[in-house]
């Protein structure tokens, strides 16, 4: 029974403005803001999952490390329409929440540790991506997997520069070049420059 009909079978006014009942504005099919009386309002079919935390996460996650919906569905095993869902506000299971939740963590490490750095696109590949789909991004092993590749040490850290060809020699198991020989490379190769600037 809605509201019309049971104002009218207990003799009351036919309006909900007159018995005193709370208005809710909506918007008609034309698309014109009507009030609606809260007794007619359908609360059930509305969906109370965290749906703004699944949009506010994957936002994070997009802007913080700078992948695309097809990357994150990927990652997290799942196809590229489920995450514009979510995004749309679509319902959301418990455990892609707590992926998203694990994935904005680690979007959130990387700008701590590299706030002028974007990801390098070649770091977050298909294959790296599906490996740490299988392993399960909540898992202590996917998260064994994110920190080897994406949060690992710089791996220009721990260079050393060189101050000789001597040294580099040294440094990859061969003989050092003795002074004659590098003078007779030297001479071969202005001889070279000076045949490429006569062409």
């Amino acid at each position: 029974m809605n509201t019309v009909d049971l104002f009218a079978a207990t003799g009351t006014t036919s309006t909900a403005e007159s018995a005193g009942l709370p208005l809710w504005p909506h918007l008609n099919v034309t698309g014109t803001v009507i009030q609606v009386p809260q007794a007619e309002c359908d609360l059930a079919g509305m969906d109370a999952s965290p749906v703004p935390e699944a949009v506010h996460l994957a936002k994070r996650i997009q802007d913080g490390l700078g992948i695309t919906i097809g990357q994150l569905a990927m990652a997290l095993g799942c196809s590229r329409q489920a995450v514009h869902g979510w995004k749309r506000g679509r319902r959301i299971d418990a455990g892609n929440l707590a992926n998203l939740r694990t994935v904005a963590e680690w979007a959130d490490e990387w700008a701590k540790r590299h706030p002028d750095r974007e990801i390098e696109p070649d770091l977050l590949g298909p294959a790296f991506l599906e490996k740490l789909a299988r392993a399960g991004i909540s898992s202590p092993k996917g998260r064994a997997m994110w920190e080897r590749r994406i949060l690992g040490p710089d791996p220009t850290s721990g260079w050393v520069p060189l101050t000789s060809a001597d040294q580099l020699a040294r440094l990859i198991g061969a003989q050092p070049v003795s002074d004659a020989e590098r003078a007779h490379r030297r001479a071969h190769n202005l001889g070279s420059l000076k045949i490429d600037a006569r062409l």
